[in-house]
């Protein structure tokens, strides 16, 4: 039903998705890889770009974690007065 030109297609996206590529980007990819010629300067700076934005998560994932971790470490099972729950009404 598909040809190898599309699998081979799907299979470009599918590793792309797998590192995180945005579908557009993705796409963007894809026709550059099945342009006339492959032009590397623009692929690099797609994924220099993409780097530049793993970062930025990572920092606000490390953030996230360390006042997840803050907020949970004052809980003591079984107490009535939740202080993660006080912190969060407060915020």
């Amino acid at each position: 039903m598909y040809s190898t030109q599309d699998i081979g297609r799907l299979r470009f996206l599918k590793k792309c998705r797998e590192l995180g590529f945005p579908l557009a980007d993705a796409k963007t990819l894809v026709e550059l890889s099945e342009g006339d010629s492959e032009d590397c300067q623009s692929v690099k700076e797609l994924a220099e770009h993409h780097v530049f934005n793993v970062r930025k998560k990572i920092k606000e994932l490390k953030r996230l974690e360390a006042a997840l971790t803050e907020l949970t470490a004052n809980c003591d099972s079984g107490n009535v007065a939740c202080p993660m729950l006080s912190q969060l009404r407060s915020i």
